[in-house]
């Protein structure tokens, strides 16, 4: 858990937007900007909100979630690969990794919270959970929590296990169970070069929590490293705490084309 990133309630009032954001994806992929994506989404109403500022409110959520921070390559190799015929479990694995990067708040929970109780051999998770590592992350000193009335605590919890549902690390309705996901290949590709592009030493990029965010152990990774190795996209070799991985892409962006070729 990380101190130094502050965590926002915002996702008290915030959904998964899955579909949403596929659309916007795949206007990215269209050709155009993204100022003309935005006066699709706000103006042109091309994802059928009733008012305007739950359209405003949709770009917003999407724009932080996927687009802010991001160079324009980055932006177009994630729509493109988003966009593209991979099965939707892929795609939605790939978006919930995204969303997680770039909120504190879910990161935390999914690592911390999610991942903990499902390598601890729980069979489910419910709000009771989220609301104990909430307090648990205000003592340990994310002292912003403490001026969340009850209600948005609530909120929070309940919209963070909707959204782990929708992109596919849970099932159900009131009970949310672990689904014991498979990490597809593509999807596990994708994350280890998106690690990579953060310039970490192979050590960091091999043991990174990351992977939690799909609910993959170590072991799980090794075997991934081996698969993906098998397929011509890494090497990986290990020997002990030695850790060897090269890569066969240039970068992320070359790695998506091959992916979505293999499509």
């Amino acid at each position: 858990m990380s101190h130094e990133r502050r965590y926002s309630s915002s996702l008290s009032g915030k959904s998964s937007l899955v579909q949403e954001t596929l659309q916007v994806m795949s206007a990215l992929t269209a050709g155009s900007s993204l100022e003309e994506v935005r006066v699709l989404v706000v103006e042109d109403n091309i994802l059928v909100k009733q008012t305007a500022r739950t359209r405003r409110a949709t770009w917003e959520t999407i724009h932080v979630r996927y687009l802010s921070g991001k160079s324009p390559s980055a932006v177009h190799t994630l729509a493109r690969l988003v966009a593209s015929r991979l099965p939707d479990r892929d795609r939605h694995l790939i978006l919930f990794y995204e969303l997680a990067k770039s909120l504190p708040l879910v990161y935390d929970l999914t690592v911390d919270c999610l991942y903990a109780l499902y390598t601890d051999g729980r069979s489910s998770i419910d709000k009771s959970d989220v609301l104990t590592w909430l307090n648990r992350a205000q003592d340990e000193g994310h002292a912003e929590i403490g001026s969340w009335s009850p209600q948005t605590r609530s909120k929070v919890a309940s919209n963070y296990l909707t959204i782990a549902r929708d992109f596919g690390l849970l099932e159900g309705t009131q009970r949310k169970i672990f689904t014991r996901p498979y990490v597809p290949l593509s999807t596990f590709v994708y994350v280890l070069y998106r690690i990579k592009e953060e310039g970490r030493p192979t050590k960091a990029i091999v043991t990174s929590n990351d992977f939690k965010l799909l609910l993959m152990d170590q072991r799980n990774v090794y075997l991934l490293l081996d698969e993906a190795t098998r397929a011509g996209y890494v090497t990986f070799q290990r020997a002990g705490d030695v850790y060897d991985l090269t890569f066969h892409y240039r970068d992320l962006t070359e790695v998506v084309d091959e992916l979505r070729r293999q499509v």
